[in-house]
């Protein structure tokens, strides 16, 4: 049996109809989840950004924190200096010993521990060779190790009080700490060298 042009015709429309039907009943149930979705999806941001929000406060109270007990410690430290002797004494020969000099910028202080790092990275390989080529038997190669140790320790030592020194230094005390010790009486001279002359 063979169909005429109308009934193809009609066949034709009947099954887009029934495709437009069921694309009609697609976009319905995907309208229905899209809502849904979109209220998740929104309230999940909400969510990460408050989380986001809440964890970046918690991380600058804990450096702010930290950077107070830093400067109260370092006030104490300075309040300290001022009345006792045996520390003066002591900071004084850190001095002398690390090469300190507090009269430098920031900039002129970072760049020579800069360099004193990189002195100390570059010598590595040097000492390294130097120290795979001795007798561990031989008193005198134990006494050439002892020294370059020796050497490596005090430049270590150096930059790492050097840093010390900078960061509890009157002179380069910030404002805030300058007000705080204002407030509590407690001045202390930061143009003036801390020492007490020796009696």
């Amino acid at each position: 049996m063979t169909l005429d042009p109308d009934d193809l015709a009609r066949l034709d429309a009947l099954v887009e109809a029934r495709l437009a039907q069921r694309e009609a009943e697609h976009r319905r149930r995907r309208r229905r989840w899209l809502l849904p979705l979109a209220v998740v999806a929104g309230l999940l941001l909400v969510i990460a950004g408050v989380g986001t929000w809440f964890g970046v406060r918690a991380a600058m109270d804990w450096v702010a924190a930290r950077d107070q007990e830093l400067s109260e410690a370092k006030l104490a430290y300075q309040r300290e200096l001022v009345r006792n002797q045996a520390w003066q004494a002591t900071r004084a020969a850190a001095e002398r010993a690390s090469g300190y000099d507090g009269r430098r910028t920031q900039a002129q202080h970072e760049a020579a521990l800069m360099n004193q790092s990189l002195q100390l990275i570059a010598q590595q390989k040097a000492l390294t060779e130097k120290w795979q080529k001795l007798d561990y038997d031989d008193p005198k190669s134990m006494e050439i190790l002892s020294e370059d140790l020796g050497k490596v320790l005090e430049q270590g030592l150096g930059t790492i009080g050097q840093v010390l020194l900078r960061n509890s230094d009157p002179a380069h005390n910030t404002a805030d700490e300058r007000r705080q010790q204002e407030a509590t009486g407690q001045v202390v001279p930061a143009d003036q060298p801390l020492i007490v002359p020796a009696r």
